[in-house]
């Protein structure tokens, strides 16, 4: 068990017994969440035959009666029609998945195939389960447009999940890299890649240009740094309206003018607004001002929001979430 650990890319990070126990005990304070689990062994890395089956044991026993089942396959998790709301329903909380250099091991005179693995355990191989590319880069660029690929030639299949990971590997390229990083350039921690991607016009811009594009799974790292796109992502799949009445802008010397028209560009799949630099986005002449927005979700109420805004701010609206300053708020 003390030798079975979680890496990202080259980089040993903690045990893996204490990562499914914080995983578990999030699933236990947040019981309508759904996990996959999707356990990969390291490439050139040697697990046992014995250690294999202690690890299929621990999460087992970990899931416990949140496990998505081979019968719950069968019968009602379809993968192209269960929603979460079914897989609450259901009182489900974990779906995984093995990656194939894992099968096959021996434990008392007992061959652990893919199928006796999915009967036994309710662990299913991970490439029938989901596609979930590896993008294995560092560079920016490549990994946006590796991502955008693959959305378009999978994400619209629906015998699987389809995972779009924003992920990037840590590694070291050559001499290059070294001397960046003995002078302090360049660092070997993945939150220092992370957050390449959370500056201002990166991904939040990609993903929000995209929204009506056939996402399934979005995964991040770090994900405590972004909240807003957390939230926007989040906010896509609820089924409800939102309808923008009025929008405008006061400057700081006092003038004025009306934004609506602009405002509503940023309207995505008609119930989410995201704007990820207010004066960009809506051509502003000024960096600072005050933003007020006017709008009804479903119908209902009217609702006004005033948005203090400068260079650095960005702003929400979800049916259950928005903005106030950097924070986002649970409506």
């Amino acid at each position: 068990d003390s030798d079975i650990c979680i890496f990202h890319g080259f980089l040993k990070g903690g045990k893996f017994a204490s990562v499914l126990d914080e995983i578990t005990q999030f699933v236990s304070e947040n019981p309508g969440e759904f996990i996959f689990l999707d356990i990969v062994l390291e490439y050139g890395r040697e697990m046992s035959d014995a250690q294999r089956f202690h690890l299929f044991e621990t999460i087992k026993t970990a899931c416990g009666e949140g496990l998505v089942t081979t019968e719950d396959k069968r019968s009602w998790c379809k993968y192209g029609e269960v929603t979460i709301g079914a897989l609450a329903e259901h009182g489900k909380n974990f779906l995984v998945g093995v990656h194939d250099r894992i099968f096959g091991f021996t434990h008392d005179g007992v061959v652990h195939t893919e199928d006796h693995i999915k009967e036994k355990y309710g662990f299913f191989k991970a490439s029938k389960l989901m596609r979930n590319k590896w993008h294995n880069t560092r560079d920016l660029q490549e990994l946006l447009s590796s991502n955008e690929e693959d959305l378009k030639l999978y994400g619209s299949k629906r015998n699987t999940f389809h995972n779009s990971s924003f992920v990037f590997t840590p590694g070291v390229g050559g001499a290059g890299d070294v001397m960046h990083m003995l002078v302090g350039t360049k660092s070997l921690r993945p939150v220092s890649y992370a957050r390449i991607l959370y500056k201002f016009d990166v991904l939040d811009d990609h993903l929000r240009a995209r929204a009506d594009e056939s996402f399934n799974l979005v995964s991040f790292d770090f994900i405590d740094l972004c909240p807003a796109l957390v939230c926007f992502l989040i906010g896509l799949n609820f089924p409800a309206k939102l309808e923008l009445i009025e929008a405008s802008v006061t400057y700081p010397d006092g003038n004025s003018a009306d934004c609506t028209d602009k405002v509503k560009e940023y309207i995505k799949r008609g119930n989410c607004l995201y704007l990820t630099n207010i004066q960009k986005d809506l051509d502003l002449s000024s960096a600072e001002g005050e933003l007020t927005i006017v709008f009804s979700y479903d119908g209902e109420a009217k609702q006004r929001h005033e948005i203090s805004f400068d260079e650095d701010t960005e702003y929400l609206l979800t049916k259950y979430s928005h903005n106030e300053g950097n924070i986002c708020v649970i409506d």
